[in-house]
């Protein structure tokens, strides 16, 4: 797995991909499906080993990401993981188990991925089955 410090804004990831369904499923917790892409599998087992990976003590600050990208034995296809600080000042602190929550509602309505928020938290967070491998050379 690879965690790494990326200097990217909600809007680059929005912009770049469709969404379709969009739904409150408990109070604070809302998610949408992206609809173009390819439909390559399920990231589900690699929602625990990515968001235990969350320090709760580390914060992300404002406009920057936390992602993580896990490799598909066999399969030819990674999931990309992304946690980022939606707000324009200060910092939120780690998301604990409100992770798990949100990657979990995406990854059992979303076969091409999606992106959720938690009001609590302030954090927006993005899964995404993708062609290829992860680099983790840069």
């Amino acid at each position: 797995m690879q965690s790494q410090a990326n200097h990217h804004s909600k809007l680059g990831f929005v912009a770049a991909m469709s969404l379709l369904l969009t739904a409150t499923p408990i109070l604070g917790q809302t998610f949408s499906c992206f609809t173009t892409g390819v439909e390559l599998g399920n990231c589900s087992q690699f929602i625990g080993p990515f968001c235990q990976s969350v320090n709760p003590a580390i914060s992300i600050a404002e406009q920057n990401t936390l992602s993580g990208c896990f490799n598909v034995p066999g399969k030819g296809f990674k999931c990309d993981f992304t946690i980022w600080n939606e707000f324009a000042t200060g910092s939120i602190p780690g998301v604990g188990a409100g992770c798990t929550d949100i990657m979990d509602l995406i990854a059992d309505n979303c076969i091409m991925g999606g992106q959720g928020t938690l009001s609590s938290s302030g954090g927006a967070f993005q899964l995404i089955p993708n062609e290829g491998s992860c680099n983790f050379n840069g």
